[in-house]
């Protein structure tokens, strides 16, 4: 985790400030187009994947048959994904009344047939645990998207910056992955593991369908009944609400999910790192979400804004999305330790009972409130979730939801003092205003949680994270 956390900080920073720029050139039309596109990219997504990298990566008798079949099959979807890409975008782009979606989607497209490159040297990596690895071709992606995207927006290539560097992105990542791990891809498929890859991969693209429809519902609905300009606000807010869980997601995943399959058949051990992992999550995600809530006003108008209210309609919507940040990062370590263990059908009935929340409530939403309606109704569906997560936890971990809130409680109480000096700071106008308040309340926000949570801890945490951070390091 150490090694990948490493790499996703390098990661953000890059996307942070080619954001950053975004946000300065782009406007909400432009940010609507490329969100609308996305929302089919990430479905076809979905269908080329088809869970075959969990599933090589979970299987306990691996062989390099399984390996070939799994590189055949995923090339095989990568381009039947790609065929339906350019069935699929005229009709995208009438949907949005925007033709420039329907010519997006199809560039976007040729990232499945570039990502089928990499399943060989990624199931080997991540099987192995071979993190510096994985994380170089991670840091290569991460690179070239953030020069492409600065460049040409600066350029003034408006959403096509986000699209071209999108997928020189996945070029160069796939490129280095396949440089550090040289394994000539054979076409094969063995009929026994066809099934494996079938049946695990086949529960878990039905959980990661219904993921989507949680994910993307919002932004469909914005951009049909709303227009391009609504949804470039609410994806903005999306955007940036969600950046930190998504960060936490790459890193918890790739590294939890692999070495909690080593571990499934040894449950305390299990155990004992699902509620560390939880911990260090949860230390990480309530610090930063309180610090964006703190900054959200000032951060829209002088960081993204350059000084001006461009994006100010995004307000509420991001301080909504940043309690959905905490709900979904805590949610993370949950679904890696129950895939990890074979519990597919869990994952399918959390995400089941999610999106029966948002199909019936999404409409209402945005009918009644708006784009701030739909980010409630977003954070709502998320949190049902953990009525099915929490008692599978307890059968299959023996972990209850008081040891679930444990590792918590101290996070939860230094973020709320924190959130409270903070805004008490503000509206005495202590702060002062413009870009100095914004530097000053990041700045206090951060000293103040990390200073609370150390007291309340009595300093242990802080030692154990240290002690974590050494061993990597030392047998590095």
């Amino acid at each position: 985790m150490f090694l990948t956390a490493s790499a996703r900080i390098i990661t953000l920073a890059l996307q942070l400030a080619a954001n950053v720029v975004l946000a300065r050139s782009l406007s909400s039309v432009d940010y609507g187009i490329v969100g609308y596109a996305q929302i089919f990219i990430s479905f076809l997504s979905l269908v080329s994947e088809f869970g075959l990298n969990s599933a090589a990566i979970q299987s306990p008798r691996f062989t390099r048959a399984m390996l070939h079949t799994g590189y055949t099959l995923r090339m095989l979807l990568g381009l039947a994904a790609f065929g339906l890409a350019f069935i699929a975008a005229p009709w995208c782009a009438e949907l949005l009344g925007e033709q420039a979606v329907g010519d997006v989607i199809k560039l976007l497209a040729v990232g499945f047939l570039i990502n089928g490159m990499a399943f060989m040297p990624t199931v080997q990596i991540l099987r192995t645990l071979d993190y510096r690895k994985f994380v170089g071709g991670q840091i290569a992606g991460a690179v070239v998207n953030s020069v492409v995207t600065v460049t040409m927006a600066l350029n003034g290539f408006a959403y096509w910056s986000i699209v071209v560097a999108n997928v020189a992105a996945i070029a160069a990542s796939a490129l280095v992955l396949n440089a550090m791990v040289k394994e000539r891809p054979q076409f094969k498929l063995e009929p026994q593991s066809v099934g494996h890859y079938a049946n695990f991969g086949g529960h878990l693209f039905i959980s990661s369908v219904l993921t989507f429809i949680v994910i993307n519902l919002d932004n469909f609905a914005v951009g049909t009944l709303l227009g391009s300009a609504a949804l470039g606000y609410y994806v903005l807010a999306f955007t940036w609400g969600t950046k930190l869980c998504e960060t936490l997601a790459s890193v918890v995943n790739s590294v939890l999910f692999p070495t909690f399959a080593k571990i499934q058949c040894d449950l305390p051990r299990l155990r004992s790192a699902y509620l560390k992992s939880l911990e260090l999550v949860g230390f990480i995600a309530v610090g930063a979400y309180v610090g964006l809530v703190v900054v959200s006003d000032d951060f829209l108008i002088h960081v993204l804004g350059a000084g001006t209210d461009k994006w100010l309609p995004s307000l509420m919507v991001l301080r909504i999305l940043c309690l959905y940040g905490l709900i979904r990062a805590l949610l993370e370590p949950i679904g890696s330790v129950i895939m990890a263990v074979g519990g597919i059908p869990v994952l399918v009935r959390a995400n089941l009972l999610a999106a029966v929340v948002m199909v019936v409530l999404i409409n209402p939403g945005l009918r009644v409130f708006g784009i701030e309606g739909v980010a409630v109704v977003v954070t709502v569906s998320y949190a049902c979730q953990y009525l099915i997560f929490l008692p599978a936890l307890k059968y299959r971990l023996s972990v209850s939801p008081g040891e679930f809130l444990s590792p918590l409680r101290h996070p939860l109480i230094a973020g709320a003092f924190t959130l409270a000096a903070l805004a008490l700071m503000r509206s005495t106008g202590t702060l002062g205003q413009g870009q100095v308040r914004f530097w000053l309340s990041a700045l206090l926000s951060g000293a103040i949680y990390i200073a609370v949570f150390g007291l309340l801890s009595r300093g242990s945490a802080y030692r154990e994270l240290y002690n974590l951070i050494r061993v990597p390091q030392r047998h590095g």
